[in-house]
């Protein structure tokens, strides 16, 4: 693993060269989220402005002439009649010469001043006071994109103080492989503070001295997440990459919102572009090597068992609705509704469930069965002790 400042690493520079699949991949992710989430915050608000924050842009073009995330927000706001008038942004790179380069680019986008706000633009570096210059975004609904190059700059008391409104969220870049190396690294010892705060950090520390692998990787994210939790988001996602070098985990995608509906909207994004297991269930990654093949999308994975036995336990003596059953299952798992449809399908046909009104009654569409609204999935009452369910 290379330390910050290793002429081995991967620099700033050479990332810019080209547009990698973890690149696409994230692009493709934030974009079509970012605009689930602005037209549900625009939708019938008495105050349609909303916020958009990069704190580490980089330039507005990759070399091969790929567009950057910045470019991407830009191009699609200045194209829909809402965000036009709604979106206000902000791009930061501490590196003037970037900044400058996407300034240039968003400036010369056709249409740019249809904007009702022009964005800004700025070259500092990200530090907790950088708050203090944004404070109109404070207090609006914002989506902030925090994708830095290493761990320096991201830090839980600023993700705080940005994110302040209640439908604020967030889309982090989390560079699993340096912070892995950094947690013990005493030269970068206030970063790594700074992103876990201070006691947790110690605690991490002190938990992954002894461990590797996995179970390393495991701790670190699940701190983090704990840190994101504290500090209000009920509801975390994360998106894993593995490295195109080596059979280990490159970086994350770590997602936060205070709402449900948030999560499962970025639960349906991510599924697009997740490899899946063998019974359809997003496993939330990308391998290595396989990024746009068939096998990522399989059309015709086996029913998931082991969530079908969960709402067999979970709703027992219960009838509840498909949306009840997804709204309250759903939160903290990696299931998304297509799989609980597929659960409920293979315990309709094995007789173990019923439903009001009956499922014989349901029509098909395309080889899927139509839920008619109100339709409530029956549960018999589980049946302990040896004997079995229903």
């Amino acid at each position: 693993m290379f330390e910050e400042g290793s002429s081995m690493a991967v620099t700033a520079e050479r990332f810019f060269e080209t547009q990698h699949t973890p690149s696409q991949v994230k692009s493709a992710i934030l974009c079509n989220y970012f605009m689930a989430w602005s037209s549900i915050m625009t939708k019938g608000a008495r105050q349609r402005i909303i916020g958009y924050l990069d704190l580490f842009a980089g330039r507005g073009r990759f070399e091969d002439g790929a567009e950057s995330t910045p470019f991407l927000i830009i191009r699609r706001a200045v194209k829909d009649v809402t965000l036009r008038s709604a979106l206000k942004t902000f791009f930061n790179d501490k590196d003037a010469s970037m900044i400058s380069a996407l300034q240039y680019q968003i400036e010369a986008l056709d249409g740019i001043g249809d904007l009702a706000y022009a964005p800004r633009f700025s070259h500092s570096a990200v530090v907790p006071e950088i708050a203090n210059s944004l404070a109109d975004f404070r207090v609006i609904p914002t989506f902030l994109f925090a994708d830095p190059f290493g761990y320096m700059g991201i830090s839980l008391r600023l993700l705080k103080q940005l994110l302040e409104h209640p439908k604020s969220e967030a889309l982090i870049f989390f560079n699993t492989n340096r912070i892995n190396a950094g947690i013990t690294n005493e030269f970068v010892r206030e970063h790594i503070d700074a992103l876990f705060g201070t006691k947790r950090a110690e605690a991490v520390r002190s938990k992954v001295a002894n461990l590797s692998g996995d179970e390393r990787e495991h701790v670190i994210l699940d701190s983090f997440q704990d840190g994101l939790k504290e500090i209000g988001f009920r509801f975390v996602l994360r998106f894993r990459f593995l490295s195109q070098s080596a059979d280990r985990t490159s970086h994350h995608l770590v997602y936060c919102t205070r709402h449900q509906l948030g999560e499962k909207k970025m639960k349906d994004v991510m599924d697009r572009y997740s490899v899946r297991s063998f019974d359809g269930v997003p496993l939330f990654e990308i391998p290595r090597d396989e990024f746009g093949q068939g096998s990522l999308f399989d059309a015709h994975p086996l029913p998931p068992v082991d969530l079908a036995e969960q709402l067999m336990e979970r709703f027992a003596g219960k009838a509840s609705t498909l949306a009840e059953i997804v709204g309250q299952h759903s939160p903290g798992t990696q299931f998304v509704e297509r799989n609980y449809r597929a659960a409920l399908e293979h315990l309709i046909e094995g007789g173990r469930v019923t439903c009001d009104p009956p499922a014989e009654k349901m029509g098909f569409r395309q080889g899927k069965r139509i839920w008619p609204s109100g339709t409530r999935v029956v549960f018999p009452v589980s049946r302990r002790g040896g004997t079995t369910w229903g």
